[in-house]
C-alpha cells in the first residue's frame, strides 16, 4: 500500500469516527431537526477523545487529526446545499463554524502528544 493511499484512509477514518462523535449521542437523544441543531455537549467530550487516541496511535500531527475529525461536516453541509438549495442560508458561516468544531479535537491531539512524549522519555 502506497503512503499516501494509507494516509488518506487514515484521514477517512478519523472523519468518520468525528461524524459519529455527533450523531450517535444526537441518535441516542431522541432525533431533533438535524444533527447540528441536537447536538449534545458529549459530542465535543467525544472529539476531544477521538482526538486524543489518534494522535496517539496514528501516524499524523495534532493540526491533521483536528482537520480530519471534522472534514465530513462542511462536505456534508456542501451536499446538503446542492440537493436543497432553498436550505443552509448562513453555508459561509456554518463552515466557519465547523471549523470551531476542531478545537476539542486539536485540544486532545496536543494532549495526545503531551502523554506519548511523557513516555517516550521515561
Amino acid at each position: 500500500m502506497k503512503p499516501t493511499q494509507n494516509r488518506f484512509q487514515i484521514w477517512a477514518l478519523i472523519a468518520i469516527s468525528g461524524w459519529l462523535a455527533v450523531w450517535v449521542p444526537w441518535m441516542l437523544a431522541g432525533a431533533v431537526r438535524n444533527m447540528i441543531d441536537g447536538m449534545k455537549p458529549i459530542s465535543f467530550l467525544l472529539l476531544g477523545l477521538l482526538g486524543l487516541f489518534a494522535r496517539m496511535h496514528l501516524p499524523l500531527r495534532s493540526w491533521q487529526v483536528a482537520a480530519a475529525s471534522v472534514t465530513a461536516f462542511p462536505i456534508w453541509a456542501l451536499v446538503d446545499a446542492a440537493l436543497h438549495p432553498d436550505t443552509h442560508n448562513l453555508l459561509g458561516l456554518e463552515i466557519i463554524l465547523y471549523g470551531f468544531f476542531g478545537i476539542p479535537p486539536l485540544v486532545g491531539a496536543v494532549i495526545g502528544k503531551w502523554i506519548e512524549k511523557g513516555h517516550s522519555t521515561s
